[in-house]
Order: structure tokens, then C-alpha cells, then sequence
């Protein structure tokens, strides 16, 4: 699984964002989807171009505040700019899965 800066040659995230996304991930893996959501709009706000940030706060988007529109462009986004990476793809799947776009 990716960690929370960007791999060789890749930007890396600020501190403040890479915080955010791994205190979001922390609070998603237990359960609570409105603290994660809380914590990647934060990390999205620090770097709103990296795609790991893009595709997580797209699917709490979807899951908490069922806005589909922005999530889903947000996940697309980050499978179509990021590099390979099952975990953006598996984002992608969920908001599909959510929407029932089986």
C-alpha cells in the first residue's frame, strides 16, 4: 500500500497534508467516515493535486455528504493522472459500488 508522500520523482505532500491523510486513513480503517472525510478535506485543501489526497476525500465525498458529482470526478481524476496504484483503483470501485455502477 502507498505511503504518505509521493514516490521517487514524485512531489512530495506537505507535512500538514501528509498528516491529515494518514490521521483520515487511521480514522476510516475504524469506522468513522465523517472524521476520516473531515481529515481529507484537509489534506485536499494542502495538496488538492495529489492524487492519493484526490481519491481518498472523493470517496468520503460520495459515502458522507453523497455528493457524487465531485467524488466521482475526483477518484476518476486520480486513476487517470496518478501512477498505477490498486489502492486509487479500489477507491474508484467503492464510489462505483456506492452508486450502484456495479
Amino acid at each position: 500500500m502507498s505511503g504518505p508522500t509521493a514516490q521517487p520523482g514524485d512531489r512530495p505532500l506537505p507535512p500538514e497534508a501528509a498528516s491529515a491523510l494518514e490521521e483520515g486513513l487511521r480514522r476510516f480503517r475504524s469506522g468513522d467516515q465523517e472524521g476520516a472525510h473531515e481529515m481529507f478535506g484537509q489534506a485536499h485543501r494542502r495538496a488538492p493535486s495529489d492524487p492519493r489526497v484526490q481519491s481518498w476525500y472523493g470517496l468520503t465525498l460520495v459515502l458522507v455528504e453523497k455528493n457524487s458529482n465531485l467524488g466521482v470526478v475526483l477518484v476518476d481524476g486520480a486513476v487517470r493522472n496518478g501512477r498505477p496504484d490498486p489502492e486509487l483503483v479500489i477507491n474508484q470501485s467503492q464510489v462505483a459500488m456506492a452508486l450502484g455502477q456495479r
